[in-house]
């Protein structure tokens, strides 16, 4: 509040004097987290403000930590900037100026920890992937890891293949892993054909082709696996 004084000593010019009059429990201060806002993941940047409206003006803002009756400084200014953490408990400043200090009410800061137990993995394709050739059909496993569980897909010679009369496709999920199977016959296939396993999820794929080829002097086919 200001009042203006007049002084009444002769020659003199009337002046105007401000009086403080506010009261420390006057002050409005806020607290706020401004970013970011609502819940957060733990280890993330929180920036805190606090703000007070005073006259005097606010000389120092400082920051504490309410660690069950203690008070653990820190730091200093309107603003703090820290790494969110369950252990960090509950946040409040202090506000001082020419009167005195005030206290604003404690914050806690919703903190939520990272899930690490649903990891995430692009797909591998293990080494127990196989295909073997008879005289009637060609048999053929593909066993991949993954997680999201990738999908498996059969080619050969570079065109799609699923199910149907011609080829037999199955899968078969395992502990950690998934196994696709394909069986086609051997009458309608080619001296040398390719047939390609790949696995994909949204993190990347993998694939392993077998390359069958005949050896004019020998009966049996013979097959080759590339990655």
């Amino acid at each position: 509040k200001q009042k203006e004084v007049a002084d009444t000593r002769k020659h003199k010019k009337k002046k105007k004097v401000t009086l403080y009059t506010a009261k420390v429990e006057d002050l409005e201060l806020v607290f706020k987290i401004i970013s970011p806002s609502g819940p957060v993941q733990e280890d993330t940047n929180v920036t805190l403000t606090c703000s007070a409206n005073a006259n005097p003006a606010v000389k120092n803002y400082t920051w504490y930590r309410a660690d069950g009756g203690q008070e653990t400084f820190m730091g200093t200014g309107r603003v703090l900037n820290i790494k969110a953490s369950r252990e960090r408990g509950l946040f409040f400043c202090k506000a001082e100026n020419e009167l005195g200090s005030f206290q604003s009410n404690t914050r806690q800061i919703d903190v939520h920890l990272l899930k690490t137990l649903n990891y995430i993995d692009a797909p591998q394709i293990m080494s127990s992937s196989d295909c073997t050739k008879t005289a009637n059909q060609v048999n053929c496993s593909c066993e991949s890891t993954g997680n999201p569980p990738p999908t498996l897909q059969w080619s050969l010679d570079g065109l799609a293949v699923n199910h149907s009369e011609e080829f037999a496709v199955s899968y078969e999920h395992r502990s950690g892993t998934g196994v696709s199977f394909i069986t086609m016959s051997q009458a309608q296939r080619k001296d040398h054909f390719t047939v390609l396993c790949r696995s994909s999820n949204y993190l990347g794929s993998a694939s392993q082709r077998f390359i069958f080829y005949s050896l004019p002097t020998s009966a049996e086919s013979q097959g080759l696996s590339l990655n």
